[in-house]
């Protein structure tokens, strides 16, 4: 399923069920906690003007999940009737604060990486600046010239330009360290410390082992041994040069680790060795899944669909990496949920989708598995397009997949947290809805796509009251203890990132 595919979909059964009344305008893609769905906006067009009639949302499986009646139209247009001047409604502006998943942005705020003010408090900012047309590479070119002068009033023009530089994904690890030489420059050490940390996490982001080796180098000359030692940007080097790390043989891939010479035999017998060049692209979203691919060398990126149509790299996939789970496990038709693109040379294992499918029928280990790391991938997505979260690095959504212990149907009515104790579980609900009840009031209400538990994890506050299930439920469960690791030694700023995930 793509955009293109959903809209049609849309259109069809609105001319079936309302002729031309109704039309479908905008249509995103939005990343959930079960996968992609696609949210149309449907419009009335009259003499006030086009009226917002409702919205429509579709799942991977062509399934209209709320579909617009005669009521809600009639609705909106009593609403439109009655409101002399109210424009349309925004469906997609998010009008509801306690929903944090209601829309996706693609404004970013990079203050925890680069300490800049918010421009939108600072009484000093020059708002025609904000609409300029110059275009990145144009403000690029400004910038290092000014800072080629070397003086003190056009290097802090520089200051002032480079944070613009930054809505460019692919360029933030590179914009990151040239912010931070230029706070060297001007004597600012620690804020230059923090651009540059801000650097090497979004170099380790995306596999670029070059840049993070230029940063380490620069940190070596700011920082004793001792401080370097210490730094993220020691560790993430680190880290990021042993995952580089080619595969020898196929099971060595973390997602066959256990499995029973049986089972490996007959998938090295599937798996044919194919190579990839820079710019490939090895799976494109939309496109029907029919390969799964373990990557033996070299690093892919994974990029997907924004809500505004543009296309965002959520992370880089290593040697050992599962990919194209949606050609074993989708069901019939099912597309690729993701793009994956080749960023260097490298060797990847190829299997045929459903040949993989039929051997699972023999090694049903094999499909748990292949089931589990779908369910990581699709929570990485959602977590990464979240507005809330999408600042964390993909070192800290690591962290956060590492708590899941597994997913689970529970029954109405059953006690999920008990008061008085510290939650034993974080609860991510797929569908369904979770109740928090003090006494017999229901103090809140936790729907799809939200944690319960969660604030109370991080700051290990007893309950006052009690999570229950208010209808049936799939959920996935959440380890608290590993969940209070992380918080132990999480910044500040990503606590109060994490703490809007609930």
């Amino acid at each position: 399923m793509n955009q293109d595919q959903a809209r049609k979909i849309i259109t069809d059964w609105i001319k079936i069920e309302f002729g031309n009344f109704l039309e479908v305008r905008e249509i995103k893609t939005v990343r959930k906690a079960t996968g992609r769905v696609w949210t149309a906006s449907i419009y009335c067009s009259a003499k006030e003007g086009d009226i917002f009639a409702g919205e429509i949302i579709i799942n991977e499986l062509g399934k209209l999940l709320n579909p617009i009646d005669t009521d809600k139209m009639i609705d909106a247009l009593v609403m439109a009737r009655t409101s002399n001047s109210t424009p349309p409604i925004n469906p997609f502006e998010d009008t509801n604060n306690d929903d944090d998943f209601g829309s996706l942005s693609d404004d970013m705020d990079f203050s925890d990486l680069t300490g800049s003010k918010d421009i939108l408090n600072d009484d000093d900012v020059d708002f025609d600046s904000a609409f300029d047309t110059d275009s990145i590479e144009e403000l690029q070119t400004k910038a290092n010239e000014l800072i080629i002068t070397g003086e003190q009033e056009k290097l802090m023009e520089a200051r002032d330009i480079l944070p613009r530089l930054l809505v460019n994904q692919e360029m933030r690890g590179q914009v990151l360290q040239q912010m931070a030489e230029l706070e060297f420059l001007l004597g600012e050490l620690d804020m230059g410390t923090r651009h540059l940390e801000g650097a090497a996490r979004e170099y380790a982001d995306m596999a670029n082992l070059e840049g993070l080796a230029v940063v380490a180098d620069l940190a070596t000359q700011i920082m004793t041994d001792e401080q370097f030692e210490k730094s993220p940007i020691r560790s993430l080097f680190d880290h990021l040069r042993n995952r580089l790390r080619p595969l020898n043989i196929l099971k060595d891939a973390p997602l066959f680790v256990g499995l029973g010479d049986e089972e490996l035999f007959a998938l090295e017998g599937l798996a044919k060795l194919v190579k990839i060049e820079p710019g490939d692209t090895v799976l494109k979203e939309g496109a029907i899944a029919s390969e799964a691919f373990i990557i033996k060398s070299g690093t892919l990126s994974i990029r997907v669909e924004e809500p505004d149509g543009g296309i965002k790299i959520i992370r880089s996939s290593f040697p050992g990496d599962f990919i194209g789970e949606s050609s074993i496990i989708g069901k019939y038709g099912a597309t690729c949920t993701a793009s994956v693109i080749g960023e260097t040379f490298g060797e990847l294992w190829q299997f045929d989708g459903q040949a993989m499918r039929l051997m699972g029928e023999e090694y049903p280990e094999i499909l748990m598995r292949v089931e589990s790391a779908k369910t990581l991938h699709q929570l990485d997505s959602f977590i990464s397009m979240n507005e809330s979260t999408e600042s964390l690095d993909v070192s800290m959504r690591d962290k956060l997949l590492s708590c899941i212990t597994g997913m689970a149907r529970v029954p109405k009515g059953e006690v999920l947290n008990s008061s008085g104790d510290v939650p034993a579980n974080v609860h991510l609900i797929v569908s369904g809805t979770i109740e928090y009840k003090i006494g017999d009031q229901v103090s809140r209400v936790y729907e799809a796509d939200q944690f319960a538990g969660l604030r109370d994890t991080l700051h290990e506050l007893p309950l006052e009251g009690n999570f229950i299930s208010a209808t049936d439920c799939l959920l996935v469960i959440m380890d608290t203890e590993k969940l209070k690791k992380i918080a132990d030694k999480a910044t500040p700023e990503v606590i109060a990132v994490l703490e809007k995930l609930e």
